[in-house]
């Protein structure tokens, strides 16, 4: 038994098994909106310059598909390095196709997490984390933001 559980370590300590992204720094992930779940997926900075946010949107409480847009123009992110990015045509966002504009679509399923994407442009190379980011979700019904804390990004070669 102590052969197996140092070979566990061992491979733990390696890196054998990844862990998720909510077990780095502390990430915080919450919904202002009742009834809303978030949960970050992934966070890396792309070849362009562009950090890319991946997260799930998961309607837990209606019955019924409810639906939101999810704004970039309306959102923002600070990095730890101060800066803040916002304003019209600079946050993307984009569903699970991939296309990302000012603004799209969630059509959310009882139940079901729906996969989504924030393009932020231009942050900062010495940038390690997100500090912030809110992300401005609009129905007629109801308005807030999902927010992000503590979001480590991943750059090429780390």
């Amino acid at each position: 038994m102590r052969k197996v559980l140092f070979i566990f370590a061992l491979m733990l300590g390696l890196g054998f098994f990844t862990q998720p992204i909510v077990a780095n720094g502390g990430l915080k992930a919450n919904s202002e909106i009742e009834g809303l779940e978030v949960k970050v997926k992934t966070c890396h900075a792309d070849a362009n310059g562009n950090v890319i946010v991946s997260f799930t949107l998961k309607n837990v409480a209606f019955n019924e598909v409810i639906k939101y847009g999810v704004r970039g123009y309306a959102s923002e992110v600070y990095d730890d390095e101060g800066n803040l990015y916002n304003g019209e045509g600079v946050l993307k966002v984009s569903d699970s196709k991939g296309i990302f504009e000012n603004w799209c679509d969630a059509k959310l399923p009882k139940n079901v997490p729906m996969k989504y994407k924030l393009k932020i442009p231009g942050v900062d190379s010495s940038a390690s984390n997100l500090s912030m980011v809110r992300i401005f979700l609009y129905n007629t019904g109801s308005c807030g933001y999902v927010c992000f804390e503590n979001v480590p990004i991943l750059r090429e070669g780390d």
